[in-house]
C-alpha cells in the first residue's frame, strides 16, 4: 500500500519518464537498437518504406524535387514516386506492370532468360522483380494544404539496354517528367563490356566480379565463355559526371539498386555528398559483385559515409516498416551479413528527413 505522498511521487516519476521518452525520441541522434538490430537486418530483403511516408510532407514542401534512381529496371521506383507526388491518382502498379504486356505485344518480345524461352512473357516471370512490386498498393497520402510542390524531376540510370528501352515507352505513355540514361554508374568514368540481357532480367552486371575499367572488360574471364556477341559495349559513368550533363543541382532522393555496385555509385558521389547536394540516399546491400568480401564491406561504405563534410547516418530497412541504426557507435560486426538487404542514409544537416528517421528508429528501438 503506497500513501498518497508516495503515490505522489511515482506520477512525478511516471511523468519525467515520459519526458525522456519523449526527448528521446526527438533526439538529434537515434538510440542503438542491440540484438535486435540484428534481426531487422535480416529481414531487410523487401523493407516497407514507412520512413518515405514520413518524409513525404517535406518533400511537398519543395517547388521541385529530383529523384534519381540508379539501376532503374523497370520503374517501378519511379511509378510509385509518381504516385506519392499526386501526378498519377488514376494509375496505380498493376497498370504499370499492364502496359509491360502491351509493349511486349508491340515489340514482338516473348521471352526472357529467367524461364524456357516460350513462357515468359506468357507468365510475366522477371518482370515485377524479387518482391513483386507490381502488387504494391499506391501510398495513400494525404497532400498537405500548404503544399508548394509543382515539379518531380526523374533521372532513371540503367544498364540494361531492353529495359531502357522499356522505360522511355512508359515515360511516354504515363507522362513522367524525366531523363533516362542508358549507362552504368560507378566511382569511375569510361566504358565496359556487358553480357547481352532479355527484357525480363534484373541479374546482369559488369563482367563477372562487376569490374569496371577505363577501357572494357574484354579480357574478362565471362568472355572465353560466353560468344563475343553476346556482350555490347556500355558507357560508364559517376553520378558526379551525371549531374554536371544534366545540371542537376540538388538532389531529395537517391535510389541506388545496382545488382553489386551500389557501394562505387556511392563512392561516385563523394563531391556531391560533401557539397549537401544530396540529402537521402538509399541503396542495396549483397553478397554480389563488389560487395563480395575482398571488395567492399558495409561497414566501410557506412563508415566513409559518416566522414563527409555533413556526416550521412544510415539505418537497416525492415520488412515490418522499422528502422534500426547501423552506421557508428550503433555498427557491430554481424552487421556484414552479406545477403540481399536494404539501407537508407541521411544527411544530419538535411532537417526534417533526418528528425523522422530518428523518429522512426527510435519508435522501434
Amino acid at each position: 500500500v503506497y500513501s498518497a505522498s508516495a503515490r505522489g511521487r511515482g506520477r512525478v516519476a511516471a511523468s519525467r519518464q515520459i519526458a525522456m521518452d519523449m526527448d528521446a525520441s526527438n533526439s538529434s541522434t537515434p538510440r542503438c537498437h542491440g540484438s535486435s538490430a540484428v534481426r531487422l537486418a535480416m529481414i531487410s530483403m523487401c523493407p516497407k518504406q514507412h520512413w518515405l511516408d514520413a518524409i513525404t510532407p517535406w518533400l511537398f514542401h519543395h517547388q521541385q524535387v529530383t529523384y534519381l534512381n540508379v539501376g532503374a529496371n523497370k520503374g517501378f521506383n519511379v511509378w510509385s514516386m509518381m504516385q506519392r507526388m499526386h501526378l498519377a491518382e488514376n494509375y496505380t502498379n498493376r497498370d504499370w506492370r499492364a502496359e509491360m504486356d502491351v509493349y511486349m505485344r508491340a515489340q514482338g518480345i516473348r521471352t526472357c532468360r529467367s524461364k524456357g524461352e516460350t513462357e515468359c512473357g506468357k507468365s510475366g516471370e522477371g518482370l515485377c522483380g524479387v518482391c513483386g512490386a507490381c502488387k504494391e498498393l499506391p501510398p495513400t497520402l494525404v497532400r498537405p494544404v500548404d503544399a508548394t510542390f509543382r515539379r518531380l524531376d526523374v533521372h532513371a540510370v540503367e544498364l540494361i539496354r531492353e529495359n531502357t528501352d522499356w522505360l522511355r515507352w512508359a515515360f511516354a505513355r504515363f507522362g513522367v517528367r524525366g531523363s533516362i540514361l542508358h549507362a552504368g554508374a560507378s566511382n569511375v568514368s569510361g566504358s565496359t563490356m556487358v553480357r547481352a540481357a532479355k527484357f525480363g532480367d534484373e541479374g546482369v552486371f559488369v563482367g563477372t566480379a562487376s569490374k569496371v575499367t577505363t577501357d572494357s572488360d574484354a579480357d574478362d574471364p565471362l568472355a572465353a565463355t560466353v560468344p563475343a556477341q553476346t556482350f555490347s559495349p556500355v558507357r560508364i559513368l559517376t553520378i558526379e559526371q551525371y549531374a554536371r550533363e544534366e545540371g542537376i543541382r540538388h538532389i531529395h532522393l537517391a535510389s541506388i539498386d545496382a545488382e553489386g555496385q551500389d557501394a562505387l555509385i556511392i563512392e561516385g558521389m563523394q563531391n556531391l555528398l560533401d557539397a549537401a547536394r544530396v540529402d537521402v540516399l538509399e541503396f542495396e546491400y549483397h553478397h554480389i559483385g563488389y560487395w563480395k568480401k575482398t571488395d567492399r564491406s558495409l561497414e566501410a561504405t557506412l563508415k566513409w559515409l559518416q566522414r563527409r563534410r555533413e556526416p550521412f547516418r544510415c539505418y537497416w530497412q525492415a520488412a515490418n516498416g522499422c528502422l534500426a541504426p547501423a552506421s557508428p557507435p550503433c555498427w557491430v560486426a554481424a552487421f556484414e551479413i552479406r545477403k540481399m538487404s536494404n539501407l537508407v542514409c541521411v544527411r544530419e544537416g538535411a532537417g526534417a528527413p533526418h528528425q523522422e528517421l530518428v523518429r522512426l528508429a527510435n519508435a522501434c528501438a
